[in-house]
């Protein structure tokens, strides 16, 4: 989810709206007449249809003049007027065309600047990201630093859209140094905001979990001091998503709920989108799939009004088509699958990592399996008219299409299964960062961790009722000293300290023995101490990039 650059714009307008002389070459009664023309726009800016009158004087005149930066001023003028206008791009070519070679302090800087807005606004964000760029690269203001700041905002906004995230960071980073040093946090508070909840949603993205939390908790605490409704809500929903995705389910679903209504109302559709999303993630954490599958389909319905969807919110439609084929609701099912196919052709050309998210999301064999369902589906309906006949074979050739289609997808798959068997590193669960603890002594903390080198090696983490409690007594010490310790030693929480050694466990298992190959995906959870099959098919991926069931096949394909 990403802060809508509203309040850039709006700083960016304050920037820009400062009046762009030239040294005039004209007579008093011209340089008058300029201003008298422009004072009767101001006068009747309200008024449109009598305003773009003298917008079109002022414009000609400075033709007749052949005066470049009063002509960009006079297309800036009919720009103001109409933004979204069918000529607003048109206009911008022409005052780039007309001032590119100028050199001036504000021209081209700020077309650049304000047709990247205008692209951004029309969801175009690469060439948004370009014109962005072009700023930059003739940024010759007095007020430069100000400028480049307010641009490598938007660029790394833009960036987080695109999934650039690492890249994003960086800049964000240096946006939020300078807004520190320009003393933004006391002067300009909600420009400050804005840079810190982009940074909060940079860490997000970037899986620095800790970090957004602690940026998050500032942003809270800053926008409830300045009684600031946007922001507080924004942050409180990135809490929410950070909640979830720490596996923090219950408190994640009881803040998202907060924020839905706030921003439905304010019409932050992509907010709430990311929103929902996150909400059905959250249910389907707690086993509350109904729910889950509601929020879902609100995903679903805001791309059926926008024509778009975040790249992170396309896995609702994985549990959309499998929640339709579950109810046996065949037209459903179809209607997500071509969902899906729609947003793959069209959609996220600008996004260069969502072929690779879509492909470990929906492999050949699943698509197979779909297609047989589905058959198998049509064939007990009752029907034998001519047009059932055509709706099956159309329904065949169309599976047929998305089966072929998927299949170049699958080298990409295949090369992480070859990564992950040429690399076959065990998890390294000790940290390069240890620090001395304050309040355990080196002789306890070494007696704990001979402990729990020996748990591990009796692969007693494979119990699944394990809590930080329960080991922190079968360890002889407190849970407290024992999460401190793994905290330190492992560069990790307790939580994700066991599904990491209990992932490389599975792993290991499947790589070596014949046997455990043969159980089924849940057989293999409980075996490895997971509570279910879907909860570990989720965490393999995160560990290694393609789920259990290929890893499985691609084993028993080499063996053979």
């Amino acid at each position: 989810m990403l802060l809508k650059i509203k309040l850039f714009l709006f700083i960016c307008l304050l920037f820009t709206s400062v009046d762009i002389h030239s040294q005039f070459k004209n007579s008093t009664q011209e340089i008058r007449s300029f201003r008298n023309i422009k004072t009767d726009y101001k006068n009747h800016f309200q008024d449109s249809s009598t305003a773009i009158k003298f917008a079109d004087e002022y414009l000609q005149k400075a033709i007749v003049l052949k005066d470049s930066l009063r002509i960009a001023n006079g297309y800036r003028l009919k720009i103001n007027l109409d933004p979204e206008g069918s000529k607003t791009l048109n206009f911008y070519d022409s005052i780039i065309k007309i001032t590119k070679d100028l050199k001036n302090e504000k021209f081209p800087t700020l077309a650049f600047f304000e047709r990247g807005n205008y692209n951004f606004k029309k969801r175009k964000f690469r060439k948004a990201l370009d014109d962005y760029l072009d700023a930059l690269g003739y940024n010759n203001s007095p007020n430069k630093d100000n400028m480049s700041f307010l641009l490598n905002q938007n660029i790394s906004i833009l960036k987080l859209r695109i999934d650039e995230n690492k890249d994003a960071l960086n800049l964000i980073r240096e946006c939020y140094d300078y807004s520190l040093n320009k003393n933004y946090n006391e002067i300009s508070k909600e420009t400050h905001l804005g840079v810190l909840f982009n940074l909060s949603e940079a860490y997000r993205k970037n899986n620095y979990l800790d970090s957004a939390k602690t940026k998050i908790k500032m942003g809270k605490k800053q926008s409830k001091n300045i009684k600031n409704e946007l922001f507080y809500n924004l942050f409180l929903t990135l809490e929410g998503i950070v909640n979830t995705q720490d596996g923090n389910y219950s408190e994640g679903a009881n803040k998202l709920i907060l924020t839905q209504e706030f921003l439905s109302k304010k019409g932050l559709i992509d907010e709430l989108a990311v929103n929902s999303y996150y909400l059905g993630m959250a249910y389907l954490g707690l086993d509350l799939e109904e729910k889950a599958v509601s929020y879902y389909k609100v995903v679903d319905s805001i791309y059926g009004v926008t024509n778009f969807i975040q790249p992170e919110t396309t896995e609702s439609y994985s549990y959309l088509i499998d929640w339709s084929r579950k109810n046996k609701n065949l037209d459903k099912q179809l209607y997500y699958i071509n969902r899906l196919m729609e947003i793959d052709s069209s959609t996220f050309l600008d996004y260069k990592h969502f072929n690779e998210k879509l492909n470990t999301e929906f492999d050949i064999p699943l698509l197979l399996n779909s297609k047989q369902l589905l058959i198998e589906d049509l064939k007990k309906i009752k029907r034998t008219s001519y047009y059932f006949n055509i709706f099956l074979t159309g329904l065949t050739l169309f599976l047929i299409f998305i089966v072929f289609f998927q299949f170049y997808r699958r080298r990409i798959f295949m090369k992480r299964y070859e990564e992950i068997i040429k690399k076959d590193n065990k998890v390294n669960n000790k940290s390069d960062k240890k620090k001395i603890l304050k309040d355990v002594s080196s002789e306890i903390e070494s007696k704990i961790l001979n402990r729990i080198k020996k748990f591990e090696e009796n692969e007693e983490y494979t119990d699944s009722t394990i809590t930080l409690s329960t080991l922190s007594k079968k360890l002889k010490t407190n849970s407290t000293y024992l999460s401190a310790i793994i905290n330190n030693n492992m560069d990790c929480n307790f939580s994700s300290y066991l599904k990491n050694i209990r992932i490389e466990y599975a792993f290991q298992k499947i790589k070596t023995d014949r046997r455990f190959r043969e159980y089924t995906i849940k057989a293999i959870a409980l075996e490895s101490g997971f509570k279910s099959g879907e909860s570990f098919s989720k965490e393999f991926y995160k560990t290694h990039g393609i789920y259990p069931s290929f890893f499985i096949k691609q084993i028993k394909k080499e063996l053979k």
